[in-house]
């Protein structure tokens, strides 16, 4: 009495490929789920991927602090140190007491061989908290940063 019949689902790729590519690439999705798979990324060593992941939530938020760190350390991942210092500088200007930041272009300016510069980023971050300034040698020192 009026019932259907059962059809099947229709055929399509695995579950894990029709999910994947929306996990990155949604246009929809809000900056932190993109910072986040970034993270995962960064946490596997799959440094292109985690790049172009934290671009792509700084694209979407441009203030996003961590999302920046976080590219500028990617950068850094794939020796480029050119790129990772324009980052580091832009942080630098709009978080000037941020000591991890500081030191992360100190790191990036010895890299370029600019040792001078860098001398004068990594005292400058010394002087800004020296709380803030241990836990940022801390976490560069023992790689606690993502």
């Amino acid at each position: 009495m009026g019932q259907r019949p059962v059809t099947a689902a229709p055929a399509g790729p695995p579950r894990a490929a029709r999910r994947a590519p929306c996990v990155g690439t949604s246009r929809g999705a809000g900056p932190e789920l993109s910072f986040q798979l970034g993270r995962v990324f960064s946490i596997r060593r799959r440094d292109k991927e985690a790049r172009a992941a934290f671009a792509r939530t700084v694209a979407i938020a441009p203030g996003h602090a961590d999302a920046l760190f976080a590219l500028a350390r990617a950068c850094q991942a794939e020796r480029d140190f050119v790129e990772a210092e324009k980052i580091y500088r832009r942080m630098v200007t709009a978080m000037p007491k941020d000591a991890a930041a500081k030191i992360g272009l100190g790191i990036c300016l010895t890299e370029l061989g600019r040792g001078e510069e860098a001398l004068e980023h990594l005292r400058a971050a010394s002087r800004t908290n020296d709380k803030m300034f241990g836990e940022a040698v801390g976490a560069r020192v023992y790689g606690i940063c993502v």
